[in-house]
């Protein structure tokens, strides 16, 4: 019982997946011998309250982990229940494996690391029962802990003669008979109780509450378990545990726990984080008032349930416009007809044939383009002169046309480079911040990255192809919460650092935070420096596109992420006339045109599913195939009708 709520114990769900392993052994007829069972990376979520006059049910799921190199030998397990009413909770997740006994000795070490790995943990066992200066009863350790809100009945509390010293100590486990208070006076095997597996942690409560005065304590986070086969916990059995306790915060703390059957060791416990939910037992805590405290509650909504209209709410009016955002796209598909007309003419005229791929691909394009209705409809529409007069001071997007378009022919022939004449006067930077599609795709973004942060306020970010900056500026001031910057740090990323002393200057608020590393998302992440699972999330806004292969593509975003990662993406799901006739003259525009059909298949999947009307899109969040995973995309809105782009967030399924 926690705080007067009796809790299902967090071991319990540790037991649950090391019995579905041995399970799954037998169906699978392992032949192999077990050793033990491994458990990392555990996370509990949130606490099963049980009461007394309502059931509840609880499921636990198991499934393969699958890494870029296929299946591997751990299983993503993952705990749920069902309260009455219907309603779904995830309590715990996390990964398991069993380890098998060697069958042959190494020719060369013999057992030499075995046996130098049992020396440190006989020694380990010895010292803490030397620096044990300390002898606490039964009695008075389990008084504290009831005193605190942790109240054990005689089933749990089987901890004895505790020997403690500074912050760490040893106790004897002295095992209940835990069959005679189930059902039927039975239990499955006696490997491990949830009740007296807990048990291991009270020493570590008791050492928490002598030095601090927080009450409540539950498990959050385990960074590894490992059980042995060997153990066996019969009624009256005794063992010993030893463990030790860093406190980390004012109401945080991790602890160590090893436990001994004989001099063997059977059970250890890496780094588990222990959290408070209780209230400070100090005298003047209660007398201290509202006006006094030095912190409040604050909700918002949870990211995972927050619902794509309350993203899109976000969005801000940029103000009275001159030209309504319909009638702005046909003026500036108008004038990029009549550039695309000039350039051929210019280009028939020269008799020039284009040399580089994406030249031909353009021309390509163009020469089919004005074969259509659409564009017999534009071409006999308003002049130049006349698109120019009625787009004027409508934004970015027309000075960017204009000062790419009308010298497409030279870009071709290679009088020009496209990257220049887009450069010039910093209209790039400005266009990507504030073009039709970016500025509010920049806000759908920012909206999800502010409900992120807040649930998970140290997460690490990187952007791939962050080019001029505008989305991860519009995505740092999202997560700048005054006076601080809701996130451990964020990676800027491009194909090589030709933007970075542009954008460093505009950054400069955040220079504690970021980062900024050349990377090529087509090549292995790790041949270029970074480490593999080391970000929460992956921002790709208008990027990926600009790959040969798209699924090589999402495994090398897929390595870069951790268990549980996201990757949010920005893309067009339908490109324009004014669009390719600017971008059009570059190579990645054109980068995954000769990709595989069943990679563009995924690809369009993935993008254009995203982009369905209301009524179609009720099946989304959709499953597609990355290499051997699956993804499930979640919409987070279209920038607008007319701008065809789609910002999404995708979760890689395989690894939550």
């Amino acid at each position: 019982m926690v705080d007067g709520n009796i809790v299902f114990p967090g071991t319990g769900y540790l037991c649950m997946a090391f019995e579905a392993m041995r399970q799954i052994n037998l169906d699978r007829q392992v032949t192999a011998k077990t050793a033990g069972y491994r458990v990392r990376d555990v996370f509990f979520l949130k606490a099963l309250v049980l009461q007394d006059d309502s059931s509840v049910e609880v499921q636990l799921t198991l499934k393969p982990a699958i890494n870029d190199r296929g299946s591997s030998k751990w299983e993503n397990f993952k705990i749920l229940s069902r309260s009455e009413n219907g309603t779904w909770s995830e309590h715990c997740r996390g990964s398991i494996t069993t380890e098998f006994e060697a069958t042959a000795i190494d020719e060369v070490e013999g057992s030499r690391e075995l046996d130098t790995e049992k020396q440190r943990l006989t020694n380990l066992l010895e010292n803490v029962k030397i620096n044990g200066t300390k002898q606490v009863s039964n009695t008075e350790a389990y008084g504290l802990l009831q005193s605190r809100g942790n109240h054990y009945g005689p089933t749990f509390a089987a901890l004895t003669d505790f020997c403690v010293g500074n912050m760490e100590g040893s106790a004897t486990v002295r095992v209940p008979d835990i069959p005679a208070v189930m059902p039927s006076q039975w239990m499955s095997n006696d490997k491990l109780h949830a009740a007296t597996f807990d048990s291991f942690f009270h020493m570590h409560l008791y050492l928490l509450f002598q030095a601090t005065e927080i009450t409540g304590v539950m498990p959050t986070t385990i960074a590894e378990v490992y059980i042995s086969s060997d153990l066996n916990t019969a009624a009256g059995d005794e063992l010993t545990t030893i463990g030790s306790v860093r406190i980390d915060g004012a109401r945080t703390a991790t602890c160590q726990t090893y436990l001994y059957q004989g001099d063997q060791m059977v059970l250890s416990v890496i780094d588990a984080e222990l959290k408070a939910v209780g209230q400070s037992t100090k005298k003047e805590a209660s007398d201290i008032s509202d006006q006094q405290r030095s912190h409040e509650v604050h909700w918002e909504p949870d990211v995972d349930f927050i619902s794509r209209e309350a993203i899109q709410a976000e969005v801000q009016d940029s103000g009275q416009k001159t030209l309504s955002d319909d009638e702005k796209l046909r003026l500036l598909d108008t004038l990029s007809c009549h550039h695309m007309k000039n350039c051929l003419e210019q280009l028939e005229e020269a008799k020039y044939t284009p040399k580089q791929q994406h030249h031909i691909a353009l021309v390509d394009w163009m020469k089919r383009y004005m074969l259509t209705e659409d564009y017999a409809k534009k071409i006999a529409g308003p002049s130049i002169e006349s698109c120019l007069e009625q787009l004027e001071g409508s934004g970015r997007d027309v000075q960017l046309l204009q000062n790419v378009a009308p010298y497409l022919a030279q870009v071709i022939t290679g009088e020009r480079e496209a990257v220049e004449l887009m450069m010039q006067g910093d209209i790039l930077y400005q266009f990507y911040a504030e073009n039709l599609w970016a500025a509010p795709g920049n806000s759908h973004i920012g909206t999800y990255l502010k409900a992120a942060t807040f649930k998970n306020p140290e997460m690490k970010i990187i952007e791939i192809g962050a080019g001029t900056g505008g989305c991860t500026i519009a995505s740092m001031e999202a997560v700048s919460r005054d006076p601080e910057v809701w996130i451990k740090g964020l990676t800027f990323t491009d194909i090589s650092s030709g933007f970075f002393d542009k954008v460093q200057p505009k950054m400069e608020q955040w220079s504690d935070l970021v980062d900024y590393q050349v990377l090529d998302i087509e090549k292995d992440p790790e041949t270029q420096g970074f480490s593999e699972g080391a970000y929460d999330l992956v921002l790709a806004s208008n990027v990926l596109h600009a790959t040969q292969d798209i699924g090589i593509t999402l495994k090398h975003v897929r390595k870069l992420l951790k268990a549980g990662g996201r990757l949010i993406m920005m893309e067009l799901t339908k490109t324009t006339p004014w669009l390719n006739c600017i971008f059009g003259a570059t190579a990645g525009w054109w980068a995954g045109k000769l990709i595989s059909d069943a990679t563009r298949r995924l690809f369009d999947f993935t993008f254009r599913c995203s982009r369905r009307t209301n009524r179609q899109s009720s099946a989304v969040p959709r499953t597609v195939g990355c290499g051997h995973e699956k993804s499930r995309i979640r919409r987070l809105g279209a920038s607008n009708r007319y701008s065809r782009t789609c910002c999404c967030v995708c979760d890689f399924c395989t690894i939550e």
